[in-house]
């Protein structure tokens, strides 16, 4: 935790907040995460007026929308005076769960803890109360209230709302998911290493929502050949040596790939499918390659396919219709693979392994007696 910054830290905060007036109060609370901005927002009423004071706050940016939601709730509690009521609406499920579930022990403990604490030191009575959201005037009004606090310049720093706890934090934020939070910034620190002048990767406006269907848009494409060729066949997990249910014969993958007859669905689908991008007929087998046979004027495809097109298969560019297609063609031999191996899987859990049979003592010839006169 000391190469990321993150240290428990001691949170002793005597902040006074305003207090409202009055000693009944309705509350409608909400949160917000919109657009990389975060704020909550609420409004509180005094019963029997019509008067209400509205509330918006900014948060920073690396606080996910339920830490907004409790935010917000905590936030109006510590605004109470002093022995008064409180009905707080709320529309946050997870909210409700971690405040009022005795035995929640979970990431937002601190809340909790907090939470009690005020309604304990300040003598409170509250009613938490969850309702739907965007359907009640004050649930919508406390809605828009969290967007306009996402969206203006009015920090507030979280840190303020906490007391007599030891809390894990950097200089900026409270770590409330250490798992998440560490892998985020492993995250950061990779992306920050690709080379940003490579003209196949495109830059966004936030680096850090790079996912895997992004990458794969974006990289070139004999990179895509290498992941593949691994899908296909370096990373698919071997199981003992298992009779096929079907054929009665050893189930190893490359039988199921190529010849049990409960996978032939499979291969028949990857030749319409090699036939509607190609034009082509194919044929699989079982050796390593791939080539075209021009006397039988077919494609012979390895299911490893092929990584590198120019240096392993150069007469591809004699074959425009391969050539051009072959990363969709590597696609469906990965679909090919993966549903043969579904059942190759499921034959090996489900089936004994093939025992070599031990000599039946029966079966052995009778010992010679001799016998001396």
């Amino acid at each position: 935790m000391k190469k990321y910054k993150i240290r428990p830290q001691q949170f002793n905060n005597d902040e006074i907040f305003p207090k409202l007036k009055g000693k009944n109060f309705t509350i409608y609370t909400d949160g917000s995460n919109l657009n990389n901005s975060t704020g909550f927002g609420f409004t509180a009423k005094v019963n029997n007026s019509q008067e209400t004071q509205d509330f918006s706050y900014k948060i920073n940016s690396e606080y996910s929308h339920n830490v907004a939601e409790l935010s917000a709730i905590l936030t109006s509690l510590k605004i109470l005076p002093p022995k008064s009521k409180a009905k707080i609406h709320t529309d946050s499920e997870i909210s409700i769960h971690v405040l009022k579930n005795k035995a929640y022990n979970g990431i937002f403990n601190c809340f909790k803890h907090e939470y009690q604490q005020v309604i304990q030191q300040s003598n409170l009575n509250i009613q938490l109360i969850k309702v739907k959201g965007h359907v009640n005037k004050g649930n919508i009004k406390a809605d828009e209230l969290a967007k306009k606090g996402a969206q203006e310049h009015n920090y507030f720093d979280i840190k303020k709302l906490f007391s007599n706890q030891t809390i894990l934090a950097t200089s900026n934020t409270i770590i409330f998911d250490i798992k998440k939070s560490i892998q985020k910034k492993r995250y950061d620190v990779m992306f920050s290493q690709f080379d940003r002048d490579n003209s196949s990767l495109h830059l966004t406006k936030n680096w850090s929502s790079i996912n895997l269907k992004f990458i794969k848009s974006k990289i070139d494409t004999n990179t895509k050949w290498s992941i593949w060729r691994n899908l296909t066949s370096n990373h698919i997990k071997q199981h003992k040596e298992r009779q096929c249910a079907h054929c009665k014969c050893p189930g190893t993958l490359k039988h199921f790939i190529y010849y049990c007859p409960n996978t032939q669905c499979f291969r028949d689908f990857f030749y319409t499918k090699f036939l509607d991008i190609t034009s082509m007929q194919c044929i699989l087998n079982d050796y390593q390659e791939s080539r075209y046979c021009e006397r039988r004027k077919v494609f012979i495809i390895h299911h490893d396919g092929v990584m590198i097109r120019d240096t392993q298969m150069p007469n591809f560019k004699n074959l425009p219709n391969i050539y051009q297609n072959w990363p969709e063609i590597q696609t469906i031999l990965t679909l090919l693979v993966g549903k043969c191996h579904t059942k190759y899987y499921e034959n090996s859990r489900f089936k004994k392994p093939i025992q070599k049979q031990t000599p039946i003592l029966t079966d052995l010839p009778a010992p010679v007696v001799l016998t001396i006169n």
